[in-house]
């Protein structure tokens, strides 16, 4: 059974019941930032204003605060959609946990590389059979509810054994702490949270709602 919840702009998927899993160490964590486009193709040029250090410091901080094994960290031309699809077992499927941060929309994830599609959808996105049991898209729509839900486009084929998939319903800002923030919730750096379902409320109130900022 699929159970969907949305917080304000931020949508979280969740399959089977909801588990709250404690964030502990030996856990694997990677990272993809996708901030310079210009990868000489007819992808989007655009840049992601602090994308690199959204996603590392998200990394960095699970890493130097829990112990969390760094297994990966892909930016710019570097990333690509092939290690969401195809060579996930590499990368996402790799880990426990995965953050990207980029351009996105209702399609999906947004990449500059030639060596795969310009966009990943999370209907191409086979996940969880693997490691990973939480992935994070620090994008644009790319939880949109209105063609989520009303539109019908619920990516149950995404999950393999994922547990949630948290990101944006509207627009996100830019910002080179957002992932740190989440990831300082999540390890109890404020004092107030361990698993990653409360990290989300909290990181929904305390940092979107009472500063304005993410989407």
């Amino acid at each position: 059974m699929v159970k969907k919840f949305l917080l304000s702009s931020l949508l979280l998927v969740i399959v089977g019941s909801i588990s709250f899993v404690r964030i502990a160490a030996a856990y694997d964590v990677g990272g993809h930032a996708v901030e310079t486009y210009n990868c000489g193709t007819s992808c989007d040029t655009s840049s992601a204003v602090d994308a690199v250090d959204n996603t590392g410091n998200f990394v960095d901080e699970l890493v130097n605060t829990l112990g969390y094994n760094n297994i990966y960290e892909r930016y710019n031309c570097s990333a690509e959609e092939n290690d969401f699809v195809g060579a996930d077992s590499n990368y996402v499927d790799n880990v426990d946990i995965a953050y990207f941060c980029g351009h996105g929309d209702v399609n999906g994830i947004k990449f500059g590389t030639e060596n795969s599609y310009c966009t990943c959808p999370l209907s191409r996105m086979e996940l969880g059979d693997g490691d990973l049991a939480w992935l994070i898209l620090d994008s644009c729509q790319v939880l949109n509810y209105t063609y989520i839900v009303y539109q019908s486009h619920w990516p149950n084929s995404t999950f393999k054994g994922l547990h949630m998939i948290f990101g944006h319903d509207t627009e996100a800002s830019a910002s080179a702490y957002r992932g740190r923030k989440f990831a300082r919730y999540a390890d109890g750096y404020y004092g107030t949270a361990d698993k990653l379902v409360t990290a989300s409320i909290n990181w929904l109130i305390n940092y979107r709602i009472k500063t304005n900022q993410g989407g």
